[in-house]
């Protein structure tokens, strides 16, 4: 604006400006003219000036205008300060205020401009945070974190437990048995409760890997390193009527209500155990006792009803609770696992004979106890048995999921074939031919046999189940575009 005033200032001053071919008006003389032409040269000489001055100025103008508009920051957010811990410090502002989405992109940027191990382990936490659950990405930068702590063991220790407790949350627990391995790796001269929870840790994963025997041994050096852990002593006991080894799993329950005679989980487990193994009358009278502990177990108290002699009206039992569905659910898709995946090492742990009955145990002795206080290898009295081969150990669990499903009455079983020959009869084609065209809904899917006999005539299948065990056995599959 200021150059466009100043060029009219110009143009008008040029106008009054007399011409150098000395023309004049009409009726002046010689010595006017001559005044005229030195006042006009003063003039031009002060134009001259005017214009070098504005032009300098505008130049100057122009220059700082450039400069301004090409600098890359906003002078009001602070933005020049391109550096870490300005970044740091306003995202840590804005964890505070529950901006996680803001902080999160800031700590990015702090990584972005100096990486450091910190600055990773922030970013994690806030990624990892359960209102913003980014829970893949944190990982990853947890990860990253553990390697810039290369020197610093009991960071990286740290850091490793957080990323078996996210594995374990995004339904990995193979992953989440890595995680746990190293931390119980790193502990070499550790405290003993520092080593016990990182053996609990590990079996915890281990058995939702399915790997029970491998479990067994790490739960075990739990409860020889802290007797009084009531989780391993529970989970061992879970694990060995999940294999269809009733005595013992009795032992175990019996062992945690010698200390907890009123523990809930315990009465369940013992309950379930008698019922599945057909005791009805001892399974009743430990179904009383838990509910007298928690009146409000709807899975208990259905499971009483199924197996109450004085006959329960049939409206009553037209349904039953989501509770206990998922429980037994859970409790078949663990016996199945073992079946369809039997390990040899761990069939020969099982019996105590074998490669796995030859490792020793983290506490110095074998890794063949079951948990109860006796040697699997050996009976309550200590007279040694036979060994199990692997076909014998399968052959037992197999019998003992029989009279399972039996007890339980799940008489529908095995039957995705005969499903979708009803579907098959209902569309007039065949699966074989691999149209490919259903969107199917499978609603109780369990494990994934219906995925597997509609794959032939679907394009998408969507499995639904109550059971946490069963939907992790169908993502195995990769058979379900979704899980729920």
């Amino acid at each position: 604006a200021r150059f466009a005033m100043a060029r009219g200032t110009l143009k008008s001053l040029k106008r009054t400006r007399p011409s150098e071919k000395g023309k004049a008006s009409s009726g002046t003389s010689g010595v006017n003219n001559s005044g005229a032409s030195a006042n006009s040269a003063a003039n031009a000489e002060e134009l001259d000036d005017l214009v070098s001055w504005l032009n300098c100025e505008c130049l100057v103008s122009l220059l700082l205008v450039g400069v301004l508009a090409a600098l890359p920051f906003n002078l009001q957010s602070n933005d020049f300060l391109n550096t870490r811990e300005n970044f740091v410090t306003r995202a840590e502002d804005y964890y505070k205020s529950g901006a996680l989405d803001k902080a999160a992109a800031l700590y990015d940027r702090a990584v972005s401009v100096e990486e450091t191990a910190e600055g990773h382990l922030y970013l994690a936490e806030t990624l990892a945070h359960p209102d913003l659950n980014r829970l893949h990405d944190a990982i990853r930068h947890y990860e990253r974190a553990a390697e810039l702590y290369h020197e610093d063991e009991e960071e990286r220790i740290g850091i490793w437990k957080s990323v078996g407790k996210l594995y374990t949350d995004v339904d990995r627990p193979d992953l989440a048995v890595e995680s746990y391995q190293k931390v119980l790796d790193a502990y070499d001269d550790a405290d003993p409760a520092e080593v016990a929870e990182a053996n609990l840790q590990l079996g915890l994963s281990l058995l939702d890997s399915h790997r029970f025997h491998e479990a067994l041994e790490h739960l075990t050096t739990v409860t020889k390193l802290k007797s009084a852990n009531e989780l391993a002593q529970l989970s061992i006991a879970d694990t060995q009527r999940d294999l269809g080894n009733t005595e013992k799993a009795v032992q175990g329950y019996r062992k945690v209500m010698k200390h907890r005679p009123r523990d809930f989980t315990a009465l369940t487990g013992l309950a379930f155990t008698y019922h599945g193994n057909g005791s009805y009358e001892k399974a009743m009278s430990i179904y009383r006792k838990a509910l007298a502990v928690n009146p409000s177990a709807a899975e208990v108290d259905y499971a009483l009803k199924t197996l109450s002699p004085s006959g329960v009206p049939a409206s009553n039992l037209k349904r039953a609770p989501p509770a206990y569905v998922s429980y037994i659910f859970d409790l078949a898709g663990r016996r199945k696992s073992f079946l369809e995946n039997p390990n040899p090492a761990a069939a020969g742990a099982a019996a105590g004979t074998g490669a796995a009955s030859e490792a020793p145990g983290a506490a110095g002795t074998s890794a063949v106890e079951d948990g109860t206080g006796t040697a699997a290898g050996a009976t309550a009295k200590g007279k040694s048995r036979p060994p199990l081969s692997i076909h014998e150990a399968v052959d037992h669990a197999a019998a003992a999921a029989d009279k399972f499903d039996l007890a339980f009455g799940l008489a529908f079983q095995n039957v995705s074939v005969q499903i979708r020959d009803c579907v098959e009869d209902a569309l007039q084609m065949k699966a074989a031919d691999g149209w490919h065209w259903l969107d199917v809904l499978d609603l109780g899917c369990g494990s994934g046999q219906i995925g597997q006999a509609f794959r032939g005539l679907s394009n998408r299948v969507i499995g639904v189940d109550l059971s946490k065990v069963a939907i992790s056995m169908a993502r195995k599959t990769w058979l379900y575009r979704e899980l729920h």
